[in-house]
This record gives structure tokens, C-alpha cells and sequence, in this order.
């Protein structure tokens, strides 16, 4: 699965403060919140689950070491906006799921 970090919003944690966190704790890195998007449905005729996307500004040169929880297997990895349809075929072709987050944003 192709994905962004998220996760979710633990007590008395602001939006931008829960995305600071999964950032890190699944990718490694650290950034600044430049834009938090509204939350919308992610599929509002089977479940009442809300998502929103935090755009953060990231220096990809500095990563530290991730903290995922014991069942996370993630892998985190850079792509170009500019390259993202080259990418897609690489996906496609090693039967990876993108998640729709992701192709959306990429594709603006």
C-alpha cells in the first residue's frame, strides 16, 4: 500500500500536532504545518470516519528513526511530484495498492 502516515487524533491533541507526530513516528522525519485541509467523509454511506489532509514542509535530507507500532511495516520512500505518473506504472506493475489521498494530491 502506497500511502501517506496518519493515524488518529489521540485526547486533547490538536490535528496538526497528531499529523506532527505520525510523521515522525512512521517516516522519521520532522516538518512545519503549512496547511491543514478540512476534514470530509471517507466513505460517508458506510461509515462516519473523517480524514483530513495536513500538508507538511519537510527537509527530506534530515531523517531520524521511526517509532512505528509493533504491527507497522512501513518502508518510507520520496516521490517527485514532477515524476508521479512515471512512478504510478512502477506501482501498478509491483501490484501495489495506491491509496486515493495520495493519487488525488499527486495528480493537482
Amino acid at each position: 500500500m502506497i500511502e501517506f502516515p496518519k493515524g488518529l487524533i489521540k485526547d486533547n491533541e490538536t490535528i496538526e500536532a497528531a499529523a506532527l507526530r505520525e510523521l515522525k513516528e512512521e517516516t522519521g522525519y520532522e516538518g512545519k504545518v503549512i496547511r491543514v485541509n478540512p476534514f470530509l467523509a471517507t466513505c460517508a454511506y458506510l461509515m462516519n470516519e473523517m480524514s483530513s489532509i495536513v500538508e507538511i514542509e519537510v527537509d527530506e535530507s534530515r531523517m531520524g528513526d521511526t517509532n512505528c507500532e509493533e504491527a507497522e511495516e512501513i518502508i518510507p520512500f520520496w516521490v517527485d511530484k514532477r515524476k508521479f505518473n512515471r512512478e504510478m506504472e512502477r506501482f501498478q506493475d509491483n501490484n501495489y495498492i495506491v491509496e486515493s489521498n495520495v493519487w488525488f494530491y499527486l495528480k493537482r
